[in-house]
């Protein structure tokens, strides 16, 4: 299972003008092996969206191949709440990591319908891939605000402010991060 994700997910950012610092960590991290964790972990409160985002993904092309890749996972990993604090976040908001490496994490998280991801900021520089209907997302980087279409790649450069809002449909998301601190602490701005 792990194999096809990492399969798929090769081949959609291999079309994709990537920074050499990724391009060679992309070399390394997928000639290993993934595994899924196992001890899955599905309580996080956005789990209850796993089926609403699993019906969202698209079938055909390279992002259908990347979703029918994903989407069968999703029940057998561990799910995080990962702002237990913040008043909207914690029952809006989760992320499961697929694999981890020296120089890379890599990951798909859930933001549920009609929800406002603050701006905030990281060390790491950041793929997102939308997987859902990018109808409903809209991405704010450097004080720009755009709509997104499934399998697009958004790129976050290290520390630079970014921020989603969905509309009526949660979004599942795949993300990278590489460079300075990959899965290092974030800052709301």
């Amino acid at each position: 299972m792990m194999d096809v994700l990492k399969i798929a997910l090769g081949n959609h950012l291999v079309a994709a003008d990537l920074p050499e610092a990724l391009t060679s960590g992309l070399k390394d991290t997928f000639a290993r092996d993934w595994a899924l964790p196992a001890d899955p972990d599905t309580r996080a409160p956005i789990c209850t969206l796993l089926e609403a985002v699993a019906a969202l993904a698209p079938n055909e092309g390279t992002i259908g191949q990347l979703a029918s890749a994903l989407v069968p996972i999703l029940p057998k990993l561990v799910w995080v709440v990962d702002y237990p604090e913040h008043p909207v976040l914690k029952k809006r908001f989760g992320h499961a990591v697929l694999h981890v490496s020296p120089d890379l994490l890599i990951g798909c998280n859930i933001l549920a319908a009609e929800t406002d991801y603050p701006a905030h900021r990281h060390a790491a520089d950041e793929l997102y891939v939308p997987m859902t209907n990018g109808s409903t997302a809209y991405w704010q980087q450097t004080g720009q605000t755009r709509h997104v279409s499934p399998g697009e790649i958004i790129r976050h450069a290290s520390r630079e402010a970014h921020a989603m809002r969905t509309g009526a449909e949660p979004v599942l998301n795949l993300w990278v991060q590489f460079g300075e601190a990959p899965g290092g602490p974030t800052w709301f701005t």
